[in-house]
């Protein structure tokens, strides 16, 4: 199996034992380098055309924002002929509650009209996440990307998870990797709910979530 890492801005980030995934710090924002030659910068332009206009409006207020939630970008890297190549990457952000409601009504429309201003200070502070799943090149990153998220959300919400998951794909592959990991639809958008209320719980279906998802991988 090809070596997959799964890497993190957020400084001094350490994660868990294993083979195919790693979580590692990968250097202050300002000095970010992935692989392939691509910097910070590069993954803020990727989000912004993922995420949309509406969201952010030029590329260097989405680098200011990821630069002050560095643990909201998500790297997949992977180990072919010796070098890192990367092929994947996404951001995390958190939903307000009420921007939750609003988005359930129907008032809004998620994935086209979300502001800044729907967007929690913290990653840690919000019922709710949004992830963007900027690329994901095949569905083996894909599924790699989606463990690492809900990964982050076992070791982050101890006290007081998320309710629901929202997830924008980038891709073609990223639209197949998300249902292949257990989306369904919240109105136009792709989601997962997430409503596991103690830690054991939580971390017996995210060994169910693992073992599904290997053995799709490995097809």
């Amino acid at each position: 199996m090809t070596h997959t890492s799964v890497s993190s801005v957020e400084e001094g980030a350490t994660g868990d034992s294993g083979a195919d995934d790693l979580l590692a710090k990968i250097g202050q924002p300002s000095s970010v380098r992935l692989a392939g030659g691509q910097d910070l910068i590069a993954v803020a332009q990727a989000g912004k055309d993922a995420i949309g206009e509406d969201l952010f409006y030029d590329r260097s207020e989405l680098a200011s924002y990821l630069e002050a939630q560095r643990d909201a970008v998500w790297c997949i890297e992977r180990m072919v002929s010796g070098e890192r190549r990367l092929v994947g990457y996404a951001i995390l952000l958190a939903l307000r509650p009420v921007t939750v409601e609003r988005i359930k009504s129907g008032e809004i429309a998620y994935g086209r009209h979300i502001l800044a201003t729907d967007i929690a200070d913290s990653i840690d502070a919000s019922d709710a996440m949004y992830v963007s799943m900027v690329h994901g090149f095949d569905l083996a990153a894909q599924i790699d990307l989606g463990l690492a998220v809900l990964r982050r959300v076992m070791r982050s919400h101890l006290k007081r998870r998320p309710q629901l998951i929202l997830a924008r794909q980038g891709s073609h592959a990223g639209g197949l990797g998300m249902k292949r990991l257990g989306f369904g639809r919240f109105g136009s958008a792709p989601y997962i709910k997430a409503t596991y209320t103690d830690a054991p719980a939580f971390a017996s279906e995210l060994r169910r979530r693992e073992r599904l998802y290997r053995r799709l991988g490995s097809r």
